[in-house]
């Protein structure tokens, strides 16, 4: 059986021409003449395989070769379908709302069968998101100490303690931080837009999962839900724009700049590939030279009070 599936699919189109050609015949040969042009109804399957199997195009195509296959019958076999006497306007009013509704049929299922792939493509694009950031989490737990996103987070989280902020945003800007990486990439950041839209959509419909997918996918949609307009906005204002512009900070939400002021931080005293690095004292001039210009002055203020600055002081 699953060999005569994988030899359907290959060769679907020809199938479908087949199919069609041989309805013609069997509805000349075998069907009273009165009803060949209801019979003609049965040309809605093939249409209809062509779409679930092949997509909008091919559904589309073989509604039109349909169409023309009963049209080049009834040119070259008339009497076929048009009896003697018979009004030519009314047989060609009922074969062209036949055909009209063939075609609307194939671009119907085609549509619907792209939809389904469209959203079976999000689905692998949100698993996908989700397994990198499991990957990530796992990975850094090896690697606590040298890990960037880790250390981003940290201090994030501790800067919006200082702020006095609600645990809960404490919290999200610590996972933002944690995640903040995939707001440099213009592609990570989409596909972690979509996923969590996606997300939020399933925990709506709740049509394909039980109660303990229920518990994932709910905690999953608000972590990402909170998440990820602060990396969507530490995309937008500090990956990928230059530091001249970062003045208007009442557009600039508080987590997205104390995300940025931190990656800035490990970056200046984190030796790179090339050797460079700065000192502390010398990464706590340069922050301190951002304030008001690159940062809110009160994030700068809250981050001279975390350990990390009292340390370089001491």
């Amino acid at each position: 059986m699953d060999n005569f599936r994988k030899f359907f699919l290959k060769h679907v189109d020809k199938f479908i021409v087949v199919i069609v050609l041989l309805s013609l015949i069997v509805i000349n040969y075998f069907v009273l003449y009165k009803y060949r042009l209801v019979f003609l109804n049965i040309l809605y399957l093939p249409v209809l395989l062509a779409g679930y199997y092949s997509g909008k195009r091919m559904a589309i195509l073989t509604s039109v070769f349909s169409v023309l296959a009963v049209v080049v019958f009834i040119v070259f076999f008339p009497s076929s379908f048009i009896e003697e006497g018979e009004s030519i306007f009314d047989f060609a009013i009922n074969l062209t709302t036949w055909a009209s509704f063939l075609v609307l049929t194939g671009i119907i299922i085609g549509f619907l069968y792209d939809e389904k792939e469209k959203r079976i493509k999000e689905l692998k694009e949100a698993s996908l998101i989700i397994l990198e950031i499991l990957s990530k989490y796992l990975t850094s737990l090896e690697n606590f100490n040298e890990n960037l996103s880790f250390k981003v987070a940290n201090l994030s989280a501790e800067i919006a303690g200082n702020l006095f902020l609600k645990r809960s945003e404490i919290e999200n800007i610590r996972v933002a931080g944690f995640l903040f990486e995939f707001g440099k990439s213009k592609e990570k950041m989409e596909l972690f837009k979509n996923a969590a839209k996606l997300i939020e959509r399933e925990r709506e419909s709740r049509e394909y999962y039980g109660e303990k997918e229920a518990v994932v996918i709910y905690a999953l949609n608000e972590v990402l839900k909170e998440v990820a307009p602060i990396i969507s906005a530490y995309h937008k204002y500090y990956a990928s724009r230059p530091e001249a512009l970062l003045i208007d900070f009442d557009k600039i939400p508080l987590g997205a700049s104390i995300i940025a002021l931190s990656e800035k931080y490990y970056n200046l005293i984190e030796k790179k590939p090339n050797g460079s690095v700065k000192s502390d004292e010398e990464a706590k001039k340069i922050i301190e030279e951002y304030s008001g210009v690159l940062f809110p002055q009160d994030i700068v203020e809250a981050f001279k009070k975390t350990t990390v600055y009292t340390k370089i002081i001491h």
